[in-house]
């Protein structure tokens, strides 16, 4: 029998043993003393219930009363308002103003000086430690 066999034989032997003795501690967990279980039974009882009515609100909830309902109401429209309002809004949005066009194009401006200034020769100053950190990152 190869030597992976066996192994993953094993493991599956060990894996039902661990298993058995699982399902027999759980078996010996659920015994309890009578004093003990005569509280936490009715502790049990209590939150069963509890959430049985829980549940049975949030399945059935109450009906609102007319103050609420307009309210409530009046809350939902102009929230779907609003939306449909900012929807509107991406879709098309409105035009830019004369200032913002304007200060568009000096960022422009500004780029294609910065872009001149770069066409120019560095210090020599620069050149020399920008070549030297280059050379030492190679090393």
């Amino acid at each position: 029998m190869p030597a992976a066999t066996k192994y993953f034989n094993m493991l599956a032997l060990e894996k039902e043993t661990e298993r058995k003795r699982n399902a027999q501690k759980k078996q010996e967990q659920e015994h309890m003393p009578i004093a003990i279980q005569k509280f936490t039974v009715a502790e049990y009882v209590k939150k069963e219930k509890k959430n049985a009515k829980m549940r049975a609100l949030r399945d059935n909830p109450p009906v609102m009363s007319p103050g609420t309902a307009y309210f409530a109401n009046q809350m939902r429209d102009e929230k779907e308002h609003k939306r449909l309002k900012f929807q509107a809004m991406r879709d098309n949005p409105p035009p830019s103003s004369v200032t913002s066009e304007h200060f568009a194009k000096e960022p422009s401006k500004r780029q294609l000086e910065i872009e001149a200034r770069g066409v120019e020769p560095a210090p020599i100053a620069i050149e020399y430690f920008t070549n030297k950190a280059n050379e030492e990152r190679r090393m």
